[in-house]
């Protein structure tokens, strides 16, 4: 390659991370706030090793006739930089444009890539790049109903399986009625977690060791089911502590409990795996003579633009606006009716959305009808 196309290719790969960079740090919001995401902060570490390894097995190069289907795709993914980064300034926690970004980033690097290597290279690095999507959060519309529906099975297993062991148990929706109080199946022991991790981890072995489409989908389906049945294990073992312990022991052994299922249903996928690769697995051989590819100028110069406008739009579209102050929430309890006290928020949601840290809440008691609400503290994604 000569010394200008080894410059438009780094250059090209500089304003590529950039992008990444950016969508990582929108997605960082999830990462850290949501635990069912947690996991998120390994896969751009998991898809730079596929990268990587790619890379050592790239097969030959060749050089593409660019046609209108790969120029309105780069264009539409260009171009919806900028809209899209300025909905979700306002929105961080908008799933939708968070999908949105993470499309145009993926149609960009999936385009660079054919444009450097042809159809082999688009089909050689197509996973390790898609695969960051499974970092996403889903749609709420498909979260939420997916996630009452495990909570359900795991709350109906549960009562059986108390039952069976002479441990009388009601299951009322997602709660377990017991001897001393009543035991709720919240998001993270209905299995949501342990699912979307356990996705991403049999999604990174069944790339890293090449296994066929028969076998990726072996260890998937049996990760899942893993995964189901040790959070079924968790809910009956929460719940028999409850019972033989009280309700208030549950704290002490919620989260021990969950770390030990997610380190078994890893463990016993890494074992799936390493029983099926003798059999399934393929040669990490090269494809082919290795070369390398090269990036058109107006490729480069596209992305350098389109990053520019997306960047540097966003911040001027904010700065010359004007921001909102904080102000008082008055909200008023209905006419007639008297006894209200403050409501009880649960620990779990009160870490989820920061109630201690950024709320300040408080009882109107001149005249005892209504509750006073300030938000003193701008929240991360409320902002």
């Amino acid at each position: 390659m000569s010394s200008s196309g080894k410059r438009f290719a780094w250059i090209s790969i500089l304003i590529l991370a950039a992008l990444w960079a950016d969508l990582f740090r929108s997605l960082s919001f999830h990462w850290s706030t949501n635990p069912q995401y947690a996991f998120g902060w390994t896969v751009p570490l998991l898809s730079l090793l596929l990268l990587w390894e790619g890379w050592i097995t790239r097969p030959v190069a060749a050089q593409p006739a660019p046609g209108p289907l790969l120029f309105g795709i780069t264009g539409l993914c260009a171009i919806g930089l900028l809209p899209t980064r300025i909905v979700m300034e306002a929105t961080p926690d908008w799933r939708f444009a968070h999908w949105a970004l993470a499309f145009e980033v993926v149609g960009l690097s999936l385009c660079a890539v054919y444009l450097a290597g042809g159809r082999s290279w688009l089909r050689h690095f197509a996973f390790p790049i898609v695969f960051n999507l499974v970092a996403v959060p889903w749609p709420v519309k498909i979260e939420q109903p997916f996630i009452q529906m495990l909570t359900e099975w795991v709350a109906a297993l549960t009562v059986n399986g108390l039952n069976l062991c002479d441990i009388p148990a009601i299951k009322t929706g997602n709660l377990i009625e017991i001897s001393t109080g009543v035991v709720g199946v919240e998001e993270a022991c209905s299995g949501v977690r342990s699912f979307q991790a356990t996705l991403m981890a049999s999604l990174f072995l069944g790339q890293l060791w090449a296994f066929g489409m028969r076998t990726r989908l072996v260890l998937v389906g049996t990760g899942v089911l893993l995964a189901f049945a040790c959070n079924v294990v968790r809910a009956s073992f929460l719940a028999f502590i409850a019972e033989k312990k009280g309700i208030s022991a549950i704290e002490q052994w919620h989260d021990p409990a969950g770390f030990t299922i997610l380190g078994i249903t890893f463990l016993g996928m890494l074992a799936l795996a390493i029983c099926l690769r003798p059999r399934s697995g393929r040669s990490l051989a090269p494809a082919g003579r290795i070369a390398s590819g090269r990036l058109p100028g107006w490729l480069v110069a596209g992305l350098g633009t389109a990053a520019v406008f997306a960047f540097a739009g966003t911040e001027i579209w904010y700065r010359t606006g004007n921001l909102a102050p904080a102000t008082w929430w008055r909200i008023e309890r209905p006419a007639g009716r008297t006894g209200y006290t403050e409501p009880s928020i649960s620990e779990v949601v009160r870490k989820k959305i920061g109630y201690d840290d950024g709320w300040n809440a408080r009882w109107n008691e001149d005249d005892g009808s209504a509750w006073n609400m300030y938000f003193f503290r701008w929240m991360p994604g409320l902002a």
